[in-house]
């Protein structure tokens, strides 16, 4: 029996499809754990199933007809990304993303959302399935754990900074226990490993300039002996650290006193810029140390050389009012007597008394310069005038004070330079008496213009000479007086490499062949016409 058209219209290919496209709209329309609905090409809500009332909160009646922006935040809207998102669905085929949306009550949620284009065989676009996914739980519980997160890496790094700061504090503490650098910078170094490094080496300059080693510390005994070669196979950048480690220099008020070298074992954890900034701020204030430790060492000693001084001041003033008191009490007993002094004994008295007065007046004179030298208010009163009178006059005036040591002069008939007599003659008088109190032999005065821009006056003396560790100290003020080095305050050189660098030259030593001492008092030339250096003229006496 065949069946009859009515029967066949329900079962056919037909009835099939319809049936599968109504149980499929059944099941989109019943779920409720994803929003799933249509727009149209424009963006407006064509359909609506229970999932998206439950997530946004709009009934199907409140919903269709309107565009999908509303579920926008202002920002997103303002932004225009509804649009964007359109747009790029329709380019690619399929859009997704998360954000937050806006429930119909104004709330917000975070969703995971799928666009996807809808089109025709021939390609024409008819419309957009939007699926919305709540995440907002999960979103909540992934920011509950990267809160907890984040607050145990807080802990962990304040523990640290904590770590850090009692570090440094303790390095503190012991810098500040002592001004002896030597002895506080190894225990630095200890103190410092193996909490922060593995190992660590300190070195300090010396006033030449070269590094030596002052405390190597390991924690253990292989490393601290690889210790040794940290200066040269570590990076000297600071701004660089590495696994391995870094050096940084020991360095305050423009001074380098040394560096400091951080390392960690191959394969430990690496230095952080917190680790660093810390190694930045240790050594900062290591340095500080070591430059309040040297000049407290200066100021000590320069203390001692004025204790010095002062007794050697006082010893080389009481001298000549000594002898004029000497001859004042003579004269003075004398004339009690009533005896006329002999004409030749008074001559040789006034003599006498002249030449103390002069010392005295000589000595004040230094003692002026110093203080002058100290404040600034030592001045120059610059004039073109003839050296070489200046030189020979200077040279009789020394010689006067030994009339047996045999001097010699050479100069040039004439050489006109621009500077202050008075103090280049007092210069002069300085290094010829030096020369008289140490040297021996012939003492030798030079005068040469070795080019026009330089003038040179040399003072030679033959006799056993400044050993060189000396010669950089025998400018420095009350130096003489600090070693007792055959009489004087020790301010003659000190003041005449004052007045020489004031004139823009230069005082040195140095040791000629031959031995004995030479200074060399180097001036700026003049060019003048009054100049002749081709005539030399040798005075021996």
């Amino acid at each position: 029996m065949n069946p009859t058209p009515a029967a066949s219209d329900h079962t056919g290919p037909a009835a099939a499809l319809e049936l599968s496209e109504e149980r499929f709209g059944l099941l989109v329309a019943s779920v409720q754990d994803y929003a799933i609905f249509m727009l149209d090409t424009t963006g407006h809500v064509a359909s609506w199933n229970l999932g998206a009332q439950r997530i946004k909160g709009y009934r199907a009646d409140e919903i269709l007809g309107r565009h999908f922006s509303v579920f926008y935040t202002p920002q997103d809207r303002e932004d225009g990304k509804p649009a964007r998102v359109l747009a790029e669905a329709s380019a690619a085929g399929r859009w997704e993303g998360e954000g937050w949306r806006v429930r119909r009550d104004g709330s917000w949620f975070w969703a995971n959302v799928v666009v996807t284009a809808l089109r025709r065989p021939d390609g024409e676009l008819v419309g957009f399935a939007k699926v919305t996914r709540d995440l907002t739980e999960r979103r909540r519980a992934e920011q509950e754990r990267l809160q907890l997160a984040q607050a145990e890496a807080a802990r962990i790094a304040a523990e640290a900074a904590g770590a850090r700061l009692t570090l440094l504090n303790d390095a503190a503490a012991l810098l500040a226990s002592s001004l002896d650098y030597e002895e506080t910078l190894p225990q630095v170094a200890r103190r410092l490993v193996p909490e922060f490094a593995d190992l660590c080496r300190v070195e300090i300059l010396d006033p030449s300039g070269v590094a030596h080693p002052l405390a190597t510390v390991g924690r253990d005994p292989a490393l601290e002996m690889a210790a040794t070669e940290l200066g040269a196979s570590y990076p000297r950048d600071p701004s660089k650290p590495s696994p391995a480690g870094f050096t940084l220099t020991l360095a305050a008020r423009g001074q380098r006193f040394g560096a400091m070298t951080f390392g960690r074992a191959p394969g430990g954890e690496q230095f952080s810029p917190q680790d660093l900034a810390l190694a930045q701020e240790l050594t900062s204030r290591a340095a500080i140390a070591i430059d309040n430790a040297q000049l407290y060492r200066r100021a000590i000693e320069a203390l001692q050389a004025r204790e010095e001084f002062l007794a050697v001041a006082a010893h080389e003033l009481k001298t000549p009012l000594t002898a004029l008191r000497l001859a004042s009490q003579l004269g003075r007993v004398q004339i009690e007597r009533g005896r006329t002094p002999d004409l030749a004994q008074m001559v040789r008295m006034m003599e006498r008394v002249e030449m103390q007065s002069r010392k005295l007046t000589d000595l004040v004179g230094k003692l002026l310069d110093v203080s002058r030298i100290e404040s600034g208010r030592l001045l120059l009163d610059r004039q073109a005038v003839d050296l070489v009178p200046i030189v020979q006059g200077a040279v009789e005036a020394s010689r006067a004070n030994d009339l047996r040591r045999q001097l010699s002069v050479t100069t040039p008939a004439t050489l006109v330079v621009e500077v202050d007599p008075l103090r280049i003659e007092q210069v002069i008088v300085n290094l010829v008496d030096n020369a008289i109190r140490h040297g021996d032999g012939e003492i030798e005065v030079a005068l040469t213009e070795p080019s026009p821009e330089q003038v040179q006056l040399t003072v030679r003396d033959h006799g056993p000479g400044i050993p060189e560790e000396m010669r950089a100290h025998v400018f420095e003020r009350f130096y003489q007086a600090h070693v007792h080095q055959g009489g004087g305050m020790g301010i003659g050189l000190f003041v005449s490499r004052q007045i020489a660098e004031l004139h823009g030259g230069s005082l040195t030593v140095d040791a000629p062949p031959g031995g004995g001492s030479r200074f060399v008092l180097a001036l700026p030339g003049v060019a003048s016409p009054h100049s002749h250096s081709g005539d030399t003229v040798r005075v021996v006496g």
